[in-house]
């Protein structure tokens, strides 16, 4: 599998296959777009990538997004994000479908303000798995690379996590964490914006990891 995911934030079902382009993982940002249940549809089941369902809180009623991750679920999608301090009377049914659909659960927590101190990260991993996550995934603003270096020391643990950095200090996390056991990392599409701080762009993270000669 190929360790890049571009994230998509368009809003019409053509944009957003234009920005997949020949990325095989693409996290669709359900949350910067209104799709109906057709474009749902249209969206995850086509088969040439494969698709995270992301709806992050906050601009809709919490019954319609949930909805909305459930009908991704069910067209297709083969990852579903949860946040971490969603309910779980949100997360419940979603996971269930999940479940059903064979679709791998993130659970994931960002603060763009922090990093947390190691002891607080590893009691975050330990609420996503008891929230029912299969991959845990960690997103912090990292002020230093002290912030890096402990958002990485992460992998150390035995679960599967995919545990980023946001910012400048943070880019170094985005590019090792494949080689560290995340299943994949995060980058902007090539034609488009970023969905946040110190994403690269999919052409230039792929060159990166060319050049460190581990590209899948």
């Amino acid at each position: 599998m190929s360790m890049l995911c571009v994230c998509i934030s368009e809003t019409t079902v053509p944009a957003v296959f234009e920005s997949i382009g020949n990325a095989s993982i693409a996290e669709i940002r359900l949350d910067y777009a209104s799709f109906s249940l057709d474009e749902i549809e249209k969206i995850f089941s086509d088969n040439r990538s494969k698709k995270i369902a992301t709806f992050r809180p906050g601009k809709v009623a919490e019954d319609h997004r949930q909805a909305m991750l459930i009908a991704s679920i069910n067209a297709g999608a083969n990852w579903v994000d949860l946040e971490i301090e969603n309910s779980s009377e949100f997360n419940a049914p979603v996971i269930e479908a999940a479940r059903k659909a064979s679709a791998t659960v993130i659970v994931s927590y960002h603060n763009y303000e922090l990093t947390p101190d190691i002891s607080e990260l590893m009691n975050i991993v330990e609420q996503g798995i008891k929230a029912g996550a299969d991959i845990v995934k960690l997103a912090c603003h990292a002020r230093d690379t002290k912030d890096a270096a402990r958002l990485l020391s992460l992998y150390d643990r035995n679960e599967t996590l995919i545990v980023l950095g946001m910012g400048e200090h943070g880019k170094i996390t985005r590019v090792t964490s494949p080689f560290l056991g995340a299943p994949f990392t995060f980058t902007a599409p090539d034609n488009g914006q970023n969905t946040a701080p110190g994403q690269f762009s999919y052409s230039r993270m792929q060159t990166i990891l060319n050049n460190i000669g581990e590209q899948k």
